[in-house]
């Protein structure tokens, strides 16, 4: 009977040690979020440029084609004549 009491105690204590470890993921990945969007935030620009500067090289390339293509041809494509 002891030995059951106490491996109750433990896996009990197993189980809240798992839970306080994911509440303390969990804080940390809302505070990665956080970084992350503060980044987005503060490199706004950079990413718009960097966002028409893809679609400028997307038009070149379909520009170029004579057929119809699919995203995977377009990206072989720029990317080969960059």
């Amino acid at each position: 009977m002891r030995f059951n009491k106490v491996a109750k105690h433990e896996a009990s204590e197993t189980k809240s040690e798992k839970t306080a470890s994911r509440m303390d993921r969990g804080i940390d990945s809302v505070a990665q979020n956080d970084k992350r969007w503060d980044s987005i935030a503060k490199n706004y620009e950079w990413i718009s440029h960097a966002q028409i500067s893809n679609s400028f090289i997307l038009l070149m390339a379909i520009k170029q084609a004579k057929n119809a293509l699919t995203a995977g041809e377009i990206s072989e494509n720029s990317c080969t004549k960059i």
